[in-house]
């Protein structure tokens, strides 16, 4: 109960410090203020924000590269069924058009300063371009803050989940499930330096790159519990690197993909170290760099066999493999990541990098949650 009062009493701050930049800034209240979550956009201003009522909101937002933070109440709860009872739907049945595109855009320069969060986002289908990109989220040049959401159930080409073009979106503490694209079921990144972290990337699908595809790119990825991903086409069910990209994977749990973990190819040198990459159909590590996955190489400081990039390929143990993936207590992956990675707070809001092993050394986790 502490703990529950601490991280309440941080969210509040962190409110209150916003909306407080400048004299001027102001809340609107969706729907007590204005009817729709894009009315109230329309009438903020920078530094504002649109606080939206538990509700099922069926439209499309775009940011209009406002620096505004659009949130739910769970910054004021910290409740998950806020989120899941905060809902922005772009169902082509319910809103009586046939082309819905994306459910949230940012394409006019947006920075970290525009920020979505706490909202379930579904349904979306995506923006034109080529082909559909972007179903639930779609980031063109801009580089927004979107965090503690579940992105579910969307589908198009690019992106089904999330879509990153020249774009370096911050991504964290996500639920991102259940969506499909040809290229990145969960996330595409397309000539895009995003930070992916902590989040949840589950039971997405693609022809490549069934939870994150990396074209082009040089995303940051730590910190994610990424599991049951499908790629019905190539490799790389978990995560995979195309077309000279060179991400920056650590500290990840990455499991029972069925088309392989990761996968690289098309001069593509990711740095992969400090994961957990186990039991993906068709291989764990696929034309990876030299040396990854070799765990002859020696034991980690847990003594656990590992290459020499300290990657492991052990059972993570999750509390419940299909829904709850916090780890047990005899998991290999507490205490087994990289310090230098870590972030300040885990999915759960917990602190970082405590001795979960009891030896007497701090070590960050791998995966989405801290034990």
């Amino acid at each position: 109960m502490l703990l529950r009062n601490f991280k309440f009493l941080i969210l509040v701050i962190v409110f209150l410090t916003f909306v407080s930049t400048t004299s001027s800034a102001k809340i609107i209240h969706v729907p007590a203020d204005s009817s729709t979550i894009q009315s109230g956009i329309n009438g903020a201003v920078d530094t504002d924000t649109v606080l939206v009522a538990r509700g099922h909101y069926y439209e499309r937002i775009n940011f209009y590269g406002k620096a505004i933070l659009v949130t739910s109440n769970f910054i004021f709860d910290s409740d998950t069924i806020t989120i899941d009872s905060t809902i922005i739907d772009a169902d082509t049945s319910v809103l009586g058009v046939a082309d819905t595109g994306s459910v949230v855009v940012f394409v006019s320069g947006e920075d970290s300063t525009s920020i979505i969060q706490g909202f379930t986002i579904q349904n979306g289908i995506g923006v034109i371009l080529d082909e559909r990109a972007g179903g639930g989220i779609y980031c063109y040049s801009s580089s927004p803050t979107i965090r503690a959401n579940v992105v579910i159930k969307n589908k198009c080409w690019s992106g089904g989940g999330i879509f990153c073009y020249e774009a370096s979106p911050i991504i964290n503490n996500n639920h991102i499930k259940e969506n499909r694209g040809t290229f990145g079921g969960g996330i595409l990144c397309g000539g895009s330096s995003p930070i992916i972290s902590q989040n949840v990337i589950i039971g997405n699908s693609s022809s490549q790159g069934g939870g994150i595809c990396c074209y082009t790119s040089s995303p940051s990825i730590r910190n994610n519990t990424i599991n049951r991903n499908s790629s019905d086409a190539l490799y790389g069910g978990g995560i995979t690197c195309i077309y000279q990209s060179s991400p920056y994977i650590t500290n990840n749990i990455i499991s029972n993909s069925l088309n392989g973990g990761i996968y690289c190819y098309g001069g593509s040198f990711p740095v992969i170290s400090y994961n957990d990459v186990w039991n993906n159909a068709d291989g764990n590590f696929v034309d990876c760099p030299a040396g990854v996955g070799d765990t002859s190489w020696g034991p980690n400081i847990n003594g656990i066999p590992c290459d020499s990039f300290y990657n492991i390929i052990m059972n993570p143990l999750f509390v419940d493999t299909l829904n709850d993936f916090h780890l047990q207590e005899n998991s290999p992956c507490i205490d087994a990541g990289d310090n230098s990675a870590a972030g300040d707070s885990d999915l759960d809001g917990n602190p970082r990098i405590v001795d979960g092993n009891d030896d007497d050394s701090a070590v960050v986790d791998m995966g989405a949650y801290e034990y």
